[in-house]
């Protein structure tokens, strides 16, 4: 189990004090772990009861806290589902492949932003095509591995919006999102994401997530690997067959989780205030 904090929190010398104070952990290893406005990995805990307790502990404290299973990160159950278009009427309409679907705004939970890297299969074909009947030198194969960090990836921005009602999350990928149809039309891929992200909080009390690169929780789903055969999951609709960011797409379901486990503390429903109380 991970033991997750998230924001609010201010990551100040006293922070970092009582939560070294509550898991036993130097305050040093607590700054590294944990950053000011993003969730991070307070603790692995093996033991779920254990994860739980913790967990409780430092929402007990004032912390926004969460026991999460690793699992999540790649449950094929929380299908990552690509939207076409949104609009903006009564409720959010997520147009998805030949399919629209209305949700109610209330239904949004969070958004996950970040920079999916994915391997650029061609790119990949032609420099290994080069090398197949050659026999490279030291410094060859050292401009072969400069080009792959390169040119063998594809890098573009997404936004993933998690809801409280369905497992599966929806994607703005800035590469084939129809931003002209909303008034969205900044002249970069950066620009419009954050255009629509703008509009969508205009109607949605949401926090959006932008720290997939730095989070330790983005460590901890790098660290665990490629993700294990498909199984059967609760029904998502519409999937795509291509190339995904592992990390990031681990990342932003952990995250969901996280928030979906403490959508309660941030309305208020089980600490009157999530500022750290002060200590005796």
């Amino acid at each position: 189990m991970l033991v997750l904090l998230g924001p609010p929190f201010a990551g100040s010398d006293e922070d970092y004090s009582r939560l070294a104070r509550a898991t036993g952990l130097l305050p040093y290893d607590l700054r590294a772990k944990l950053r000011p406005g993003g969730w991070g990995v307070v603790r692995a805990i093996a033991d779920r009861a254990a994860a739980e307790k913790l967990a409780a502990e430092l929402v007990q404290l004032g912390y926004r806290a969460a026991a999460v299973p690793p699992d999540v990160a790649q449950d094929p159950g929380r299908k990552i589902v690509e939207l076409s278009r949104l609009d903006f009427g009564d409720q959010l309409s997520l147009h998805l492949r030949g399919r629209e679907m209305p949700i109610d705004y209330r239904a949004l939970l969070t958004i996950v932003q970040g920079e999916a890297r994915i391997a650029d299969l061609m790119a990949r074909s032609r420099s290994s095509a080069s090398f197949r009947a050659v026999s490279p030198s030291a410094a060859e194969m050292e401009s072969f591995r400069d080009a792959m960090t390169t040119s063998q990836f594809e890098s573009f921005l997404v936004a993933d919006l998690h809801f409280v009602t369905v497992p599966w999350v929806a994607r703005i990928d800035s590469r084939h999102f129809e931003f002209t149809r909303l008034g969205v039309a900044t002249g970069t891929r950066q620009g419009d994401l954050a255009g629509v992200t703008r509009m969508i909080l205009e109607r949605c009390d949401v926090l959006v997530d932008t720290h997939a690169k730095t989070s330790s929780v983005g460590s901890f789903v790098e660290q665990r690997g490629p993700k294990p055969m498909s199984a059967p999951g609760a029904p998502a609709p519409s999937l795509r067959d291509e190339p995904t960011d592992e990390r990031l797409d681990g990342y932003s379901r952990l995250i969901g989780e996280a928030e979906r486990l403490t959508r309660r503390l941030r309305r208020g429903g089980a600490v009157s205030s999530l500022a750290p109380r002060p200590t005796d």
